[in-house]
């Protein structure tokens, strides 16, 4: 199965938020990118994903990411991974390390995703 396409059914909804610490408006212009990956066989491989245009929205940020769960079995490491841009797409905020859900008793509703400065931008 590619979980790249789209399925017709979905009976998984995957939700959070992500946030950040610093004390730092996000610009109009940003965008957060959410990621459901499987990261089993070690090269994540998209399950589902929610790309938020910010519109003065500030953290912490609702997201909802729709998943088949029929396609998901105990076995499976997945994870979430996120980012925020600015407008001109150079990331802002990163997650350190990539965060479980759904398997391995981990949540697949109400989960934190804290970000911290990339380093990408020398920051």
């Amino acid at each position: 199965m590619d979980y790249d396409e789209d399925f017709e059914d979905h009976d998984g909804i995957l939700t959070g938020d992500v946030f950040y610490r610093e004390r730092m408006a996000l610009r109009p212009d940003a965008l957060i990118t959410v990621r459901l990956e499987d990261i089993t066989r070690g090269t994540p491989r998209l399950i589902g994903d929610q790309i938020i245009r910010a519109r003065g929205q500030q953290v912490p940020i609702s997201f909802n990411i729709a998943y088949d769960p029929a396609h998901i079995t105990p076995d499976q490491r997945i994870v979430i991974n996120a980012r925020i841009e600015d407008g001109q797409g150079r990331t802002i905020f990163v997650n350190r390390a990539p965060v479980p859900v759904i398997t391995g008793n981990y949540p697949s509703s109400g989960v934190q995703v804290m970000l911290v400065r990339s380093e990408e931008n020398g920051n």
